[in-house]
């Protein structure tokens, strides 16, 4: 089981590289509401790939939080489900 998660983080990895690799030109971001704002202080350039990644993730934000919460609530009842069993066991 843990290979395959290996093995699929590895290839999500192999492509995020990629993706990065092909998508490296700058590119300005300008945060400024009003049109003709050349000499503003709301913009910056940065990598393609990491203004993407980016979005991603401020817009995956609340979907990873409720899979962690998930995740540990699931431990937490396994946890208690193993301590439950041990202790019927010794009884």
């Amino acid at each position: 089981m843990r290979s395959l998660l290996r093995l699929r983080l590895c290839a999500l990895g192999l492509i995020i590289l990629y993706f990065a690799l092909a998508n490296r030109g700058s590119v300005k971001i300008s945060l400024d509401p009003f049109p003709g704002g050349e000499a503003s202080n709301l913009s910056f350039e940065a990598p393609l790939f990491l203004v993407f990644l980016t979005a991603t993730a401020w817009g995956d934000r609340r979907r990873i939080v409720l899979l962690a919460s998930s995740c540990s609530s699931s431990a937490r009842r396994q946890a208690g489900a193993r301590r439950g069993g041990q202790g019927e066991e010794r009884a």
